[in-house]
């Protein structure tokens, strides 16, 4: 039998910075926005966040909870969870280094919201991710995916082929579309209710400079230099002729209730 693909990511905290900056400053709409006006939990609830990252979404979570309210923030790499407990924001946080492929430290039923930004699709396994997630969960809460759909990012696929000369490994192209085609169906079989949606996202580069940035900060850029067995320069990327500016970030949302 063949071995399933690794699909489980080691963040570099560098990297995270430069994504999250481009997302911020060059999309055409930021999902903090919609969480703002959406995100169902009650004030002075507790939230986990699923691979919290630096805690770049904290200030949205915090908007909804109020200051009698709790972020408990998990992820596995060590410096990012400093950061993100570094983060002044308007109420308690508290934060766990652990591989979230693992929830037991947890009891049943302990938070009112479980969210998953841009981290869900890296577990093992769907379903029992899935089943885990809805344990922690009181009665009627609320849990949110958000990840990637196969034409998220198209044009880095196309800039990569480029400047490699082959195509994307087998995890890289399989994490873009694991959130419709394994985590919903496994929401959809143990979640009350259910609902997804595909958002449009785009981010509009000011200079091909900034393009290239991007590029160099991501998984794929990481893995295909892993795989050539070199580290394309700055110089020979740019010199590659490639003059779009803008890049698809399509995402699908999940929510699902328990």
């Amino acid at each position: 039998m063949a071995q399933a693909p690794d699909l489980s990511y080691d963040e570099v905290k560098d990297h995270l910075a430069i994504r999250i900056r481009a997302h911020t400053e060059f999309a055409n709409f930021q999902l903090e926005d919609w969480f703002a006006e959406n995100l169902r939990i009650p004030a002075g609830g507790a939230l986990l966040e699923i691979g919290c990252g630096d805690g770049n979404w904290f200030e949205t979570w915090a908007g909804a909870l109020g200051g009698s309210g709790l972020i408990f923030g998990i992820d596995k790499n060590e410096e990012l969870i400093a950061r993100a407990a570094g983060r002044e924001v308007a109420c308690r946080t508290m934060f766990l280094r652990m591989d979230f492929n693992d929830l037991s430290a947890f009891l049943p039923e302990t938070f009112g919201c479980a969210v998953a930004p841009y981290s869900i699709y890296y577990a093992d396994d769907a379903r029992a991710t899935m089943a885990a997630m809805r344990a922690l969960l009181k009665e009627g809460a609320w849990a949110y995916l958000i990840g990637p759909t196969e034409r998220n990012a198209e044009g880095l696929y196309r800039l990569n082929r480029l400047i490699f000369g082959f195509e994307s490994d087998d995890p890289t192209r399989r994490r873009t579309s694991r959130i419709e085609e394994e985590f919903l169906p496994a929401a959809e079989s143990l979640f009350a209710e259910v609902a997804s949606r595909r958002l449009p996202r785009t981010i509009a580069f000011p200079t091909v400079r900034e393009y290239f940035e991007y590029y160099r900060a991501t998984l794929l850029f990481r893995e295909s230099c892993q795989k050539a067995g070199r580290t394309p320069s700055p110089a020979e990327i740019e010199a590659c002729g490639w003059e779009e500016l803008n890049l698809s970030k399509e995402v699908v949302l999940v929510e699902a209730r328990r």
